[in-house]
């Protein structure tokens, strides 16, 4: 991956401090909560920041910020703030039968579809038409609409001697903010 003009982007480097606002803008009046993750613990001060000028460009009149309000320091406490999601499943042997399941919440269906799980000479699918199993040359296709922000159970079995995929889906939960 590139991040621009700052060169690769390492994903191996954790951030100090991380920290973002429940609320991207309020208004006079309104509540803001912060939210912040500190890798050793320890104080942490915050402030919040009025955005005059967001123009970058060097011709401009560049970045613009007011302090609104300096934050009292809080002790910071280590948060994991994790990005996407993601499991990491011990290697499936596709030679023999096998069962598993993962849970799964959807917030962003392609029509391209979407790699769910996969291993060597396996692969579990989603896409806006439904969930796709393939092992080996083997592969079935479940016709299921499933619903953004909604947690599912999905669960594949493979037979090995009959060579039948069994796949499998069940709402497990309601929508998630």
């Amino acid at each position: 991956m590139f991040n621009g003009a700052r060169g690769p982007l390492r994903l191996d480097v954790e951030m100090p401090v991380t920290g973002y606002f429940s609320r991207q803008s309020a208004c006079h009046g309104q509540t803001l909560q912060l939210k912040v993750s500190a890798n050793k613990g320890g104080p942490v001060g915050a402030r919040i920041l009025r955005l005059r000028s967001g123009d970058a460009n060097p011709a401009g009149p560049g970045m613009v910020f007011d302090d609104v309000k300096v934050l009292p320091t809080f002790q910071g406490v280590r948060q994991n703030i994790d990005i996407g999601s993601y499991a990491v499943l011990p290697e499936v042997a596709t030679d023999g039968s096998t069962t598993f399941a993962v849970n799964i919440q959807p917030w962003l269906i392609r029509p391209t579809g979407a790699v769910i799980a996969q291993g060597s000479g396996w692969c579990l699918r989603l896409d806006e038409t439904g969930i796709t199993a393939q092992v080996g040359e083997v592969s079935v296709d479940l016709p299921a609409v499933l619903a953004r922000k909604y947690w599912y159970r999905l669960w594949l079995s493979f037979d090995a001697d009959r060579q039948v995929i069994g796949l499998g889906c069940k709402g497990i939960q309601g929508p998630q903010r």
